[in-house]
C-alpha cells in the first residue's frame, strides 16, 4: 500500500500577480494543448463511474480561445500510446483519481473494451507512462488535477518539473474536482490562463471567484509560477482589488510553510483598517502558501453565517515573496446588496433540513478505507442558492488511488 500524508493547512484563496511572458522558452506562447478526462470505472460496481470528461471539455474550450494554439485535443479514452505522445504538448491538462506519484485512467470505451492506463513517475509502481523518463522541456504547463498529486517532498508534480516542464500544478491534499464549485474553479483557472495570465494569477483568482471550492485550498505550483501560455488580454478583468498594502510577514515551517500567529494578527488589524464594518468574528481564517520556496500564497478570510453556513463571500490577502501586497474581495463584481439576505431564514432552513443517507455507505468495501467525510452547508450570494454538500474520501487499495464521492442537495 502506498503511503500518503494528509496536509493540515488552510484554504488557498485569491491573490493577484501581473501577467508576464514565459522567459524560459524560445517560443512566446503555447501552440499545442491536450486535455484528458474519463468516465472512471468503479471496480466495485458494473454500472457506476466517476465522470471527469466535463472538466476536460471545459479545459479544451478555454485553450481553443488562444489564437496561437493550432492543435488542441481532448481525450476521453487515453491509451498508453496516446498519453506517451500527448504528454509532451505545450499545455497538458489531466483530471482523474490519483495519488502522490500517479494518476489512473480506468474506463470502458465505446466498444465496451476495458482499459487501464497508469501515468506516473519513477516512484510509482509499474506505470504505463513514466514521466520521469520523458523529456518535458517543451511543456509550458502541466496540470495534475487529482488528490495528493502535489503532496510531500516527492510527487508527480515535482517529477514533471524535474523532467523539464516549466511549470506544474498539483494538489497537496484530497480535492473534489467534480463538485459544482470544483468544476467552476477549474473553468476559471483555465480561462485566466487563456487570457494570458500567469499560473500564480490563475490559481489565486480562481480561488477568489470560487472560495467554496477546496481546489484553491490545496493547489501547489512547482517550477515558474510566472509562466503564461497565451498573449495577455484585458478580457474578463475583475475589479476585485480592495487595497494595496506592503506588510512584511514572518513565517514558521511546521509540516508546511505558514504565516505565524503574530503576522496573522497584524493582517487582521489591516483588514479592519481597509474594510468598513469588518468583523473578524464572522470569518474563518485559512492560508495556503502555494509556492513555499518563494513565500508566495494567500491568507483567506471566509465569511460564515452563524459559524455554520459557509459562503462565497471572502477577502483574500495576496502574499508575494513574504510580503502581503493586496487585499481582494470575492464579490466585488456582484451588484446586489448582500445585506438584504435574510440570514435567519437560511439558518432556519438548515435546522429543518433532513440529511440524506450518508454516501459513506456506498464507499464501504474490502479494498476501500474511508479517510474523511465532510458535511458542509454552502450559500452562494450570486445564485441565492443554499446547498447541502457531503464529500467522502477513501483510499482504494485495489487501484492505489484516493477516491472522492460527492452528494450535493439544493435546500429550498
Amino acid at each position: 500500500m502506498k503511503t500518503f500524508k494528509r496536509r493540515i493547512t488552510g484554504a488557498v484563496l485569491s491573490g493577484i500577480i501581473a501577467a508576464s511572458t514565459m522567459i524560459c522558452s524560445a517560443s512566446a506562447y503555447a501552440s499545442t494543448a491536450a486535455s484528458f478526462g474519463i468516465k472512471y470505472y468503479d471496480t466495485s460496481s458494473s454500472t457506476t463511474y466517476d465522470d471527469f470528461t466535463t472538466n476536460a471539455i471545459n479545459a479544451k474550450n478555454a485553450y481553443a480561445s488562444i489564437a496561437a494554439i493550432g492543435s488542441n485535443s481532448v481525450r476521453y479514452s487515453p491509451t498508453t500510446t496516446t498519453l506517451n505522445n500527448r504528454i509532451t504538448e505545450d499545455v497538458v491538462f489531466l483530471n482523474s483519481h490519483a495519488n502522490v506519484h500517479h494518476m489512473r485512467f480506468k474506463f470502458y470505451n465505446n466498444s465496451n473494451v476495458y482499459t487501464d492506463v497508469k501515468l506516473g513517475d519513477s516512484s510509482a509502481s509499474s506505470p504505463d507512462v513514466n514521466i520521469s523518463n520523458k523529456n518535458l522541456s517543451g511543456v509550458y504547463l502541466i496540470s495534475f488535477v487529482g488528490c495528493l498529486t502535489g503532496s510531500g517532498s516527492s510527487n508527480i508534480t515535482k517529477s514533471a518539473v524535474s523532467s523539464g516542464a516549466h511549470c506544474a500544478l498539483g494538489f497537496t491534499d484530497e480535492i473534489s474536482s467534480r463538485s459544482t464549485n470544483g468544476k467552476n474553479w477549474l473553468i476559471s483557472y483555465n480561462n485566466y490562463l487563456a487570457q494570458g495570465k500567469t499560473v500564480t494569477y490563475a490559481v489565486s483568482h480562481a480561488t477568489v471567484a470560487y472560495p467554496s471550492s477546496n481546489l484553491g485550498d490545496y493547489a501547489v505550483i512547482e517550477g515558474s509560477g510566472s509562466t503564461t501560455i497565451a498573449a495577455p488580454s484585458s478580457k474578463g478583468v475583475e475589479k476585485n482589488l480592495i487595497s494595496e498594502i506592503n506588510l512584511p510577514l514572518e513565517f514558521e515551517n511546521r509540516e508546511n510553510l505558514t504565516v505565524n500567529e503574530d503576522s496573522i494578527e497584524a493582517l487582521t488589524k489591516q483588514m479592519y483598517t481597509s474594510i468598513p464594518n469588518f468583523d473578524s468574528k464572522k470569518y474563518k481564517i485559512e492560508q495556503n502558501m502555494f509556492q513555499s520556496d518563494s513565500k508566495t500564497g494567500i491568507v483567506k478570510y471566509n465569511y460564515y453565517i452563524d459559524n455554520t453556513i459557509k459562503t462565497n463571500k471572502a477577502y483574500v490577502v495576496y502574499i508575494e515573496e513574504g510580503v502581503a501586497k493586496e487585499i481582494l474581495y470575492s464579490l466585488a463584481d456582484y451588484k446586489k446588496d448582500i445585506c438584504k439576505v435574510d440570514e435567519n431564514s437560511l439558518i432556519e432552513k438548515v435546522s429543518k433540513f433532513q440529511k440524506p443517507e450518508s454516501i459513506t455507505k456506498s464507499c464501504e468495501g474490502e479494498t476501500k478505507n474511508i479517510l474523511n467525510d465532510y458535511i458542509e452547508y454552502i450559500y452562494d450570494y450570486k445564485t441565492d442558492e443554499l446547498m447541502y454538500c457531503e464529500t467522502a474520501y477513501y483510499y482504494d487499495s485495489a487501484d492505489d488511488v484516493i477516491i472522492d464521492d460527492v452528494n450535493e442537495v439544493v435546500i429550498k
